[in-house]
């Protein structure tokens, strides 16, 4: 149970890491547009074999650019996506990192497999006695807490450092625990850092699940969908005048399977309860294209909302984010509040009646009311977070 209150949280800066590019404007304004992450990346197989998957992701070199030269060499990319997503969020907060530097400044992070191929790396040079490429430094990498570690050396944060490895949920996880850990005294401001990547190991797991190369979240031809590397930051505190956003309420519900779409109606419905307010603006689900998985958020967004209520699907331009997922979503609603615009879905095409949804194809001006952010997960997780505009929370 949160141990949170509503509307006392406030999100005061946010950054993100994509296929667009370095900065969530990059990404809100190719949804915008309606374009799809342009970047795609193969991702080789691991240890051995020829198969390649592509995947949308921002470039090593990008991300690597945006970051002090300080300890590089010992970064893997997922941890440099993260450094840069949340040294993107302290800006956005007019912060630099000597500000966050305290005892009461802690960072959570929502991740798959973090460290995954650090450690499948270090197995296999063991197993082949390669000492020419084994590293003391490839250790402390190989760890799942390796991300938040280093979050909390760079940043000099030294309050709460925690890693939440929950798949997609886990990114309304780690908001939750920041605003508890708030609530309880045991910080004053928390960095949420959701990281999605693909690492090499996985490529014939994921290869074999047929991806589609472009997705089309909640349309009747839908195949699939398509993997996406990212990296997105909220900075969350006590209210302040000039935030961003103001979260009023976050839930997560798990059950044993998707199918049935429970999970689903238990997170949408407890956090509608918990925000109190009947009109909902707009919607950034969690739809990536999947046959399975769309119908069924579809049929619980369409129970819990009314039809008039937009719905925007970031996954059709971004992909596949994983962990990262939900806190890019929350991210682009903040960003919806600052323009007052709502994006259209990037891939869609004609979107089945059945669905009982509307999606708008075109750019929307956002009429007063609760964002709401659903994500989802094929092992039956589900979770949810409330927004508005700080003036009207």
């Amino acid at each position: 149970m949160s141990l949170a209150e509503p509307n006392r949280y406030a999100v005061t800066g946010v950054g993100l890491v994509s296929g667009y590019g370095i900065g969530a404007d990059l990404c809100f304004e190719g949804l915008l547009a309606r374009e799809r992450a342009p970047r795609l990346h193969d991702v080789k197989a691991w240890p051995v074999g020829d198969r390649l998957l592509p995947v949308a992701g921002p470039d090593r070199d990008q991300v690597t650019s945006k970051l002090p030269s300080q300890q590089l060499a010992s970064l893997n990319m997922e941890a440099r996506m993260a450094l840069a997503a949340c040294l993107l969020a302290l800006e956005d907060a007019g912060l630099d990192e000597a500000s966050f530097a305290d005892d009461s400044c802690g960072v959570v992070v929502a991740a798959q497999h973090a460290g995954l191929q650090d450690y499948a790396d270090l197995w296999w040079a063991g197993m082949r006695a390669d000492d020419a490429i084994v590293s003391p430094t490839r250790g402390p990498r190989a760890g799942f807490n390796a991300v938040a570690g280093y979050l909390g050396i760079r940043t000099g944060a030294r309050g709460p450092n925690v890693t939440i490895l929950n798949g997609v949920v886990g990114g309304v996880d780690a908001i939750l625990y920041a605003m508890d850990a708030i609530a309880r005294g045991e910080a004053r401001a928390m960095l949420v850092c959701g990281v999605g990547f693909v690492h090499p190991v996985e490529v014939p797991l994921l290869a074999d699940a047929q991806p589609e190369w472009e997705p089309k979240p909640f349309d009747v031809g839908r195949r699939g969908s398509c993997f996406g590397n990212a990296a997105a930051a909220l900075l969350i505190e006590a209210p302040r005048r000039d935030a961003k956003a103001m979260v009023t309420a976050a839930h997560a519900a798990y059950s044993p399977d998707m199918d049935s779409g429970a999970s689903m109606y238990r997170a949408l419905s407890q956090v509608l309860a918990e925000d109190g307010r009947k009109r909902v603006a707009a919607c950034f689900a969690g739809a990536n294209g999947s046959l399975m998985g769309d119908a069924v958020e579809a049929g619980a967004l369409s129970t819990a909302l009314d039809y008039t209520v937009p719905v925007c699907a970031v996954k059709g331009g971004m992909g596949e984010c994983l962990a990262a997922s939900v806190v890019a979503q929350v991210a682009m609603a903040t960003l919806s509040l600052r323009h007052s615009f709502l994006p259209p879905t990037p891939g869609l095409g004609e979107a089945t009646g059945l669905l009982r949804l509307r999606v708008p194809r075109e750019p929307e001006k956002l009429s007063e009311g609760t964002l709401l952010v659903h994500g989802w997960d094929a092992a039956g997780g589900a979770g949810a977070v409330a927004l508005r505009d700080p003036e009207a929370a």
